[in-house]
């Protein structure tokens, strides 16, 4: 299978990750007992995809795949920073106004009173954990969307692989793993200790609070640390050379650590089914031959801005239309999944391409065929 059909599947993974973090957003977060009364007309019917927020840590294993491709691309450090804010800014930008906008407009009743608010523009378009600022400059902030906290881990990962991959390129998998290892081993550490002392007092309390108030990459750092490897795995099966056995080993810990960090049985064979999938990918990709496909591949391209724009404002479609059509029936959010993917569909191609194009030419002179 050529790359070009390879990255496609990627690009399936997305829309299959997206869709499931829409079927979480529109069926099951906004139901008791999250909230006080649901804000769907369907009530809790459709409860079936309270595990669909798991599409987040499918982003982020992804993420680790395409960083590793694109760190092996870039010269400088500086034009990785600059390739990855002309990708992410323009459209968090055009997002959080455009949300901002819309409930200004027409968020009369106060649904979501922090899409109501400017100042929450702040962490928006830093993607910085408001947490830090609140704590920092004693402010009440918060994201003009919900979901856009995931952006946040995403930042802190680029950082660090960046720092450690430009420190020494040949040595970066070897050194990644070992301090990834070394910092989610005391991560468990510090965290069992909180336990066994059965206390939020002390050195454990103030660790959870710090990682909870925004410095929170570690507790996603071992999905980050699949997606690596298994980019590497890739990389090695693709060359025809064999995968070292310091990979086999870190791969196989790193699996195990996340199927087995899942609080309920569910959610470790939802993590299994992520890793096996990932394997499937590298090992047999025929298979998954159909995610690689339009319209699959169409809306995982288009799955940042699908993601920066669904959650707030599709439920608000929701709770606002859905009681007009058939509001006992799952039809609006399949109307609404529908309709934001081909918005975020057609932005991508007439908006954000267009814009990352022109800005990489314009800021570092890398052409569209050079990434």
């Amino acid at each position: 299978m050529s790359g070009k059909a390879r990255i496609s599947i990627l690009d399936g993974f997305r829309a299959v990750a997206i869709i499931s973090v829409m079927l979480y957003h529109y069926f099951s977060r906004w139901i008791p007992p999250n909230v006080d009364v649901s804000l769907y007309p369907y009530g809790t019917r459709y409860d079936y995809f309270k595990y669909g927020y798991l599409g987040v840590e499918f982003f982020f294993v992804i993420s680790g795949f395409v960083i590793f491709f694109t760190l092996e691309r870039t010269k400088t450090w500086s034009v990785f920073w600059q390739k990855r804010m002309i990708r992410l800014l323009p459209s968090m930008v055009i997002a959080s106004f455009l949300t901002l906008a819309f409930f200004s407009l027409f968020d009369r009743s106060g649904l979501f009173p922090a899409s109501h608010d400017p100042k929450n523009l702040i962490p928006s378009v830093s993607f910085v954990h408001p947490g830090i600022f609140n704590h920092l400059f004693n402010l009440d902030l918060t994201y003009i969307t919900g979901s856009y906290w995931s952006l946040w881990p995403e930042i802190q990962f680029y950082m660090l692989s960046s720092v450690i991959f430009f420190l020494n390129k040949k040595r970066f998998l070897m050194n990644f793993m070992i301090i990834s290892i070394v910092l989610i081993a005391l991560d468990r550490f510090i965290l069992n200790a909180g336990g066994a002392l059965g206390s939020s007092m002390g050195p454990p309390g103030f660790y959870t609070e710090f990682i909870s108030n925004g410095f929170n990459l570690i507790t996603y750092l071992p999905f980050f640390c699949l997606g690596i490897l298994f980019y590497r795995i890739s990389s090695d099966r693709i060359r025809g050379t064999r995968t070292s056995p310091f990979i086999a080993v870190c791969c196989s810990v790193l699996a195990l650590h996340v199927v087995l960090s899942g609080d309920v049985f569910a959610v470790r064979m939802i993590y299994s089914v992520i890793i096996c999938t990932f394997l499937v990918f590298i090992y047999f990709p025929r298979y998954l031959g159909p995610l690689g496909r339009t319209p699959m591949s169409e809306v995982g391209e288009s799955s940042y801005f699908l993601y920066l724009i669904h959650e707030n404002l599709g439920v608000f479609m929701i709770y606002a239309l859905g009681r007009h059509i058939w509001p006992d029936s799952f039809l609006m959010p399949a109307i609404v999944i529908a309709s934001l993917s081909w918005l975020s569909i057609v932005y991508t191609r007439t908006v954000d391409m267009p814009v990352n194009n022109w800005l990489k030419t314009r800021l570092i002179g890398v052409r569209k065929d050079q990434g």
